[in-house]
């Protein structure tokens, strides 16, 4: 680390500390009239020694550390240093204020960027990643770019046009079903080439979308798309993938479908995704946008972590502590107030929002 002192007159060695983020637990060292401690999970702090030389007036300061593990410099070191005494309050240093911490140099020797002097994996970059895959050839999609792949695709002869002279068929039982594919359908194509709703009292034979509830296995379906009618059959999850698949294929083609009989089920009963916000929080919106991409890829668990050591996302009436201590982040080394910031939070009290 570079300390550099800009300023015109010296930095007294007096009660003072830069608190500073590293993904890499280091370890506690002197050098060069400071010493560096490992602090709580990403937390150091590099303090003076008492009676070793003030910084002078456009002074560097050079002082080395040493990481427990390997680093790579760019992403392992986290921004919003801040310095704090006991005596005043504590100030980001303003060369850090990025979240993409540019006032970190890149590695740049092949020596630099392997985590032991024996490893043979080099770094993936993007000009390694093209030359590793430049001589495959690209792959093929067929007419059903579905995913993932369902189980059993079979090819049928002709084409289907859907078109607002066709029907999406519904009963009292599916009727909400029935409306997010029209609402789906109709966000895909045009309105001259979207289905209507039609109650299947009333409803005709031929040019028909039916949602046919009946259980073919657990979150299995059957789409059959065949000239005069498309039919989805399944129950609960499996009637939706149904329709994943169909909006899938729309997306593909519009509103002309190939024919085609397909049969599918997951080959795993959890296809979950994890979300982190103990430490990373998301707005109800993001979740919402999260679980709309999840459901395309015909995922079935959303795993949200609340709580880690640098939050606690989760509210409990009874126990308010939790959420308004565990939720918030300042400089607090007593943490009766909040929690000590982590992964370049910042001293100032805030909720931990990173």
């Amino acid at each position: 680390m570079i300390l550099k002192n800009n300023g015109d007159k010296p930095i007294p060695i007096s009660d003072w500390s830069i608190y500073f983020g590293i993904r890499r637990d280091i370890q506690d060292t002197v050098n060069n009239g400071f010493i560096i401690k490992q602090q709580l999970g990403d937390i150091k702090t590099l303090t003076p020694i008492a009676n070793s030389k003030p910084i002078k007036a456009g002074e560097s300061r050079v002082i080395t550390l040493s990481s427990n593990y390997f680093i790579i410099s760019n992403s392992a070191i986290l921004p919003n240093w801040y310095v704090s005494s006991s005596k005043t309050k504590p100030v980001i240093i303003d060369s850090t204020k990025f979240d993409d911490p540019i006032f970190v140099k890149p590695f740049t020797s092949n020596i630099q960027l392997k985590r032991s002097p024996q490893d043979i994996i080099p770094l993936a970059t993007p000009k390694t990643r093209f030359e590793q895959y430049k001589t495959n050839s690209d792959q093929n999609l067929n007419d059903f770019a579905i995913t993932p792949t369902p189980k059993s695709i079979i090819p049928q002869q002709g084409n289907t046009t859907i078109d607002n002279s066709w029907s999406i068929v519904y009963t009292e039982k599916n009727k909400s079903q029935a409306l997010a594919l029209y609402n789906a359908l109709r966000n895909e194509l045009s309105t001259a080439n979207t289905p209507t709703l039609t109650n299947a009292a009333i409803a005709p034979q031929t040019k028909v979308i039916r949602l046919i509830d009946h259980d073919v296995g657990k979150e299995a379906y059957t789409l059959n798309i065949n000239n005069n009618h498309i039919d989805l059959t399944g129950k609960d999850a499996g009637l939706f993938y149904a329709q994943t698949s169909l909006l899938s294929l729309i997306k593909q083609h519009g509103n002309t479908l190939p024919n085609v009989i397909i049969n599918d089920k997951p080959r795993k009963p959890y296809r979950g995704f994890l979300l982190e916000v103990a430490r990373n929080f998301y707005t109800k919106d993001t979740i919402f946008r999260l679980l709309d991409q999840m459901s395309t890829y015909k995922m079935n668990v959303l795993h949200l972590h609340f709580s880690d050591d640098e939050s606690w996302r989760l509210e409990i009436p009874t126990l308010p502590e939790l959420t308004a201590f565990g939720a918030t982040q300042c400089h607090d080394i007593s943490e009766t107030k909040c929690l000590m910031p982590v992964l370049g939070a910042g001293p100032d009290k805030k909720n931990a929002i990173l």
